[in-house]
């Protein structure tokens, strides 16, 4: 009997494949970020970064919304009238409008405080791979 599951994506797509192994086969999971093995601009950036930086693992979906939530936050603090200033720092966070991190954009106003509404189902195919 095929039962099937589904994953939000905090759960890590790639932890959630090694830990699952053949048995994670056929489980949808939701990613609020690109695949990591799409060519888009700000993941090659961020694999790159996490290569200079020693890593020896390739980027999972995890490394990727971490490193596009360092990016927004470093164009924050640029833009920010007072540096070091916390509450400069989010009024500039609110009103850093649509900023494209690299082929991924967010959008931040102070009616808008969730960056983005992206969303894509991957699921997990018996070679192991998450397939969009």
């Amino acid at each position: 009997m095929f039962i099937p599951m589904s994953s939000l994506s905090f759960v890590g797509a790639q932890q959630y494949i090694q830990a699952a192994g053949e048995a994670g086969a056929g489980v949808s999971i939701a990613q609020v970020v690109p695949n990591p093995a799409s060519s888009l601009p700000v993941v090659r950036e961020c694999a790159k970064a996490l290569q200079d930086a020693g890593a020896t693992q390739v980027m999972n979906s995890t490394h990727l919304e971490a490193c596009i939530g360092a990016k927004v936050l470093t164009e924050a603090m640029r833009r920010s009238k007072k540096a070091g200033d916390a509450k400069a720092l989010l009024a500039s966070m609110m009103a850093l409008g649509s900023y494209d991190a690299g082929g991924f954009t967010v959008s931040y106003s102070p009616n808008q405080h969730h960056g983005s509404k992206y969303v894509e189902l991957g699921m997990v195919m018996r070679n192991g791979k998450l397939q969009n």
